[in-house]
């Protein structure tokens, strides 16, 4: 968790140390247990990548990570099984597609994040 937390910290410094926050999270991915239990760390911290990596300018790195992470999350939380997390990857996942033009996917997955808060939280969105 510590190199997560100081992933986080290169990212948010002004300027941000990219690179810096590349490398801790990546060596937090290697270090981090491989079991069913951990999968939600392993997530989070790719979510971290995915942000690294779309501020580098790497889209195609961006949405590999994400969908990783995606992944990593419906084995952890079940399939079917709407979990604040899986909602919150699927948002980036969307805001990758609209930054690339694909409207059309952007609307599907952010449909698909709406309705999984909409079962968290109710009808307010």
């Amino acid at each position: 968790a510590t190199l997560h937390q100081l992933a986080v910290a290169a990212m948010s410094s002004k300027p941000p140390r990219l690179a810096e926050a590349d490398a801790l999270l990546r060596e937090a991915l290697a270090l981090e247990d491989q079991g069913p239990f951990a999968l939600g760390a392993r997530a989070a911290t790719l979510q971290q990548l995915a942000r690294v990596a779309e501020r580098c300018g790497d889209a195609h790195a961006a949405r590999a990570h994400l969908e990783e992470a995606l992944a990593m999350q419906t084995r952890a939380y079940g399939e079917g099984v709407a979990h604040v997390n899986k909602a919150a990857t699927l948002s980036q996942l969307a805001s990758l597609a609209l930054q690339s033009g694909d409207t059309e996917h952007a609307s599907q997955v952010l449909g698909e994040a709406l309705e999984m808060r909409r079962q968290i939280y109710g009808h307010g969105g």
